[in-house]
């Protein structure tokens, strides 16, 4: 590539780029050995709006994104941002305040062994689980329950759970072999004192 990259350049960098499912652009400059620097060319994909090929998350990313831009006439992002995250605040403390009528109306003293406490108990449960499958699809709508990286790329928090399961076991993977090590070694050395 010369020192200047053209107009059709950044089409074919836009293009490479879009239909990779790598994040971030270090990757992008360090591969096609560009005359700019990574962030030269993250600010290039923030004016022209670069987006990845879509599947199926990032559709549903994009139409979030778009819905919280979209709640607002002015066309500034700042205040379509602070007005969605307004929006989600007031989700937030509408399920907090939910959740405090609940406890509210079935404290777990009125919850006994009798016939009256146990139909209690039950109502209890019922309400409880249709307030958690209400909120979780609220949660879902709002995206209240996704961690947007630096990457611009998004996570669940079930997500997050699986990958902190795995690191976990391969944790205690990597103990039990260090105990087995050790006991070969143990043992290796144990051999070696009595034979001299």
């Amino acid at each position: 590539m010369p020192n200047r990259l053209t107009a059709d350049d950044w089409q074919r960098l836009r293009g490479t780029w879009q239909a990779d499912q790598r994040t971030g652009y270090a990757w992008l400059v360090k591969e096609k050995q560009l005359p700019v620097s990574r962030v030269a060319v993250f600010k290039r994909a923030q004016k022209e709006d670069w987006q990845k090929n879509m599947t199926l998350k990032s559709t549903i990313e994009q139409a979030q994104r778009l819905a919280g831009l979209s709640i607002t006439s002015d066309s500034s992002k700042s205040l379509a941002t602070k007005a969605l995250a307004d929006l989600r605040t007031d989700v937030l403390e509408q399920h907090r305040a939910e959740w405090q009528r609940h406890r509210q109306q079935f404290p777990l003293t009125a919850m006994t062994d009798d016939a009256a406490g146990l139909a209690r108990a039950r109502l209890a449960k019922i309400a409880a689980e249709t307030i958690r499958i209400r909120q979780h699809g609220e949660r879902q709508t709002w995206g209240l329950d996704t961690v947007v990286e630096e990457t611009g790329t998004s996570i669940t928090t079930e997500e997050l759970d699986a990958i902190y399961a795995r690191g976990m076991q391969e944790i205690e993977e990597r103990r039990k072999q260090a105990a087995t090590d050790q006991a070969a070694y143990r043992a290796e050395r144990s051999d070696n004192d009595s034979s001299d």
